[in-house]
């Protein structure tokens, strides 16, 4: 079973066994008695078949890797695989009509409506979330599509193409009602994001080729995503954009909640593990460990690291994969390892605790040859505590560089010692062709605050950014074959702010700060969708959309070996993904690209210069810089360009104030490998 992570191997002994009752870690991802997948093979059609010969169920693959629901009674036969090289949980998570979004006004966009009569009509907006139309009970939800639509909080036109049907929150119809607030004209798309990253990734691109999204937006993150590499679900962002469709993700809720820097290897000894360690200390003293502390309202917290050094990914660039296996080690305040949660387990030893060691730890694998990730927990069942944390090189030579971003699985974290306050928008989400999008609370915004910010300690003009509202900078560090580039490629992530906090008819609860009884949607799950739908509308105003009234595809068809020949042609659906592996792409010849979008987005937004902190008060209220320079304008890591501004974006393709030279500022095609 040495080939599945831990979490998996917990998973199967739960239910073959009968193990770890009660109040137990999060182990993986269940669906109705079968776990979420992402394997890696070399010899991937392979692996399918045997996948497939298990009984798992949507099976998907992109590059070196395989999703899949596999029965969670079968994973001990999948461990046996003489072509996998590893399974690991599917560990995802959300940035998380009768009801108006107050992001539409803070936006500008109702004005914009209004002044270049555009609605978004001959627009489609793909999302990916979790779901879509999962809860469909109405005694468990507050309201259900249907109703959604017949109260025009939805449009009637929706395409799903891959939806969950268990464990689900239809987080991707809250997104469905922020488009729709800001382009009710504009049909809808969806397909699933939680069914592994190879799923993930051919969604993305279905949405492109066969509902024919004109944007495409989603917010949800793998915790296993590359940080140092694009990995499979960029790739497909990257894709979908050389096509011609611009792509929008949320930036993530994780702040600067993230530890990064040189590895620093040094001998020592730590609770009996004896090698090379990382030095935490930057200066000339050494120390091998980090305060990290658990926090919780109750007895139990769980935190969930993703861990990752620079050496490339097999799943993203096939073998070797990574020369080195560093794991992160959790240790109690005096020094002692912890526990491991599963391998440890002991009723008669922890009869208190339901069998689990009061605080231990779980997760890390042997990742030599594989991908260059360890997704190590540690959990509390004695309340808040403060653990320490260690990089151990198990194997192979020390990388140069270390980072993770914890996520909170219950309870929460604080990184107490030696903090970098690093980026954590890391994945897909950092793509080339991705706009990672920050988050601003629409009340915090000069549209509702300007009378009164005294409480704040300033003025929120023209926004102030969200205190968990990701931040970027992470270093790409190898391309997608493997390697090592000369200059490490540093993107302009997060490249805009939109707001969150608007309402919708069910997601996620009501907020005391307004004044209806709406639930209201936080997080850059909120803010990118808000964003997506201003592309939704520019795209209207050009008249650039990719289906036509009679359902064919528009296509600039480019001459194989004469691309100054490329002409415009209409195609059928099922023509359009053989057009575009052929290098043709999505919409008249002339027609405005995802590049062009981005930067009247960039140029039109307006420069942001603080971050809200929250409930934590600083010495001159709830609000700190985050610009070195506030006089100056542009680009910065926490607020992008700024602050999304639809009126003036329309403006500036109305005016014609961007003249843009054919296919200016089109990015790289970075292919990866399409199933």
């Amino acid at each position: 079973m040495h080939k599945l992570a831990p979490g998996l191997r917990a998973l199967y002994d739960k239910k073959i066994h009968g193990l770890y009752g009660g109040t137990a870690p999060a182990m993986a991802p269940e669906y109705d008695g079968y776990a979420a997948i992402d394997a890696a093979a070399e010899d991937v059609d392979a692996l399918k078949a045997q996948l497939g010969a298990l009984g798992a169920e949507r099976i998907s693959s992109f590059g070196h890797m395989v999703s899949a629901l596999v029965p969670i009674d079968a994973l001990d036969e999948l461990a046996a695989s003489n072509v996998l090289v590893y399974a690991r949980p599917s560990l995802a998570r959300s940035d998380a009509g009768l009801v108006t979004s107050e992001g539409d006004i803070t936006m500008r966009s109702d004005e914009a409506r209004a002044a270049f009569e555009v609605d978004g009509t001959g627009t489609r907006v793909g999302i990916l979330s979790d779901s879509f139309n999962c809860r469909r009970d109405p005694a468990s939800v507050a309201t259900t599509m249907e109703q959604d639509i017949a109260s025009d909080d939805l449009p009637a036109d929706i395409i799903i193409l891959e939806d969950l049907t268990s464990g689900c929150s239809d987080e991707g119809r809250g997104m469905g009602q922020l488009v729709h607030d800001v382009a009710p004209g504009a049909g809808l798309a969806f397909h699933t994001a939680f069914l592994g990253q190879a799923d993930f990734a051919n969604g993305i691109l279905e949405l492109a080729f066969e509902a024919g999204s004109d944007t495409i937006v989603d917010d949800v993150i793998f915790f296993a995503e590359p940080m140092f590499q694009d990995g499979i679900i960029a790739q497909a962002a990257d894709i979908v954009n050389s096509w011609g469709i611009p792509y929008f993700s949320s930036a993530g809720n994780n702040a600067r909640d993230s530890y990064e820097d040189d590895f620093r290897p040094v001998t020592a000894t730590n609770g009996g593990l004896s090698g090379t360690w990382h030095d935490f200390d930057p200066g000339p003293g050494v120390d091998t460990l980090q305060d990290f502390a658990l926090t919780t309202s109750s007895d139990f917290a769980q935190t969930t690291l993703s861990f990752q050094w620079d050496e490339p990914f097999f799943s993203v660039s096939g073998a070797p994969g990574s020369a080195s296996d560093v794991d992160a080690v959790f240790f109690d305040s005096d020094g002692n390892v912890l526990l491991d949660c599963f391998a440890d387990f002991d009723p008669v030893a922890f009869p208190a605790t339901g069998g689990f060691p009061p605080l231990c730890q779980f997760g890390s694998s042997d990742n030599r040859g594989g991908d260059a990730v360890d997704l190590p927990s540690v959990v509390s069942f004695i309340g808040p505590v403060t653990v320490q944390l260690g990089f151990f090189v198990a194997s192979g030579p020390a990388p140069t560089r270390a980072k993770y971003v914890p996520f909170d699985r219950s309870g929460g974290f604080v990184i107490a010692e030696h903090a970098t306050d690093s980026g954590t928008a890391y994945g897909h989400t950092n793509a080339a062709g991705s706009e990672g999008v920050g988050a601003a609370f629409w009340l915090y915004t000069e549209e509702f605050t300007a009378p009164d910010t005294t409480f704040l300690g300033g003025d929120c003009v023209p926004a102030c950014l969200n205190s968990f509202s990701s931040a970027g900078g992470i270093p790409i560090l190898f391309d997608i074959a493997g390697k090592r580039l000369a200059t490490p490629d540093i993107r302009q992530t997060p490249g805009i702010v939109g707001p969150d906090g608007g309402n919708t008819t069910f997601f996620v609860s009501d907020t005391s700060l307004d004044a209806d009884s709406f639930p209201n949607f936080f997080g850059t799950s909120a803010s990118a969708p808000h964003v997506a739908a201003v592309a939704a509308l520019m795209i209207e105003e050009e008249e650039a959309g990719i289906v036509d009234k009679k359902g064919r595809f528009r296509v600039c068809h480019v001459p194989p070996g004469n691309p100054a020949n490329a002409h415009d042609i209409k195609v059928g659906a099922a023509s359009v993904l053989a057009h575009l592996l052929h290098g043709d792409r999505l919409r008249e010849c002339d027609d405005i690209t995802p590049a062009q979008i981005r930067a009247v987005l960039h140029a039109t937004a307006q420069d942001m210069t603080e971050r809200w902190t929250g409930i934590f008060r600083t010495a001159t209220g709830f609000l700190v810089l985050v610009d070195d320079d506030p006089a100056a304008t542009g680009f910065d890591f926490d607020t992008g360009f700024g602050m999304v501004d639809a009126f003036e974006a329309l403006r500036a393709l109305d005016d014609d104030e961007f003249e843009f030279a054919e296919n200016e500022g089109e990015d790289e095609d970075n292919h990866g490998d399409d199933d």
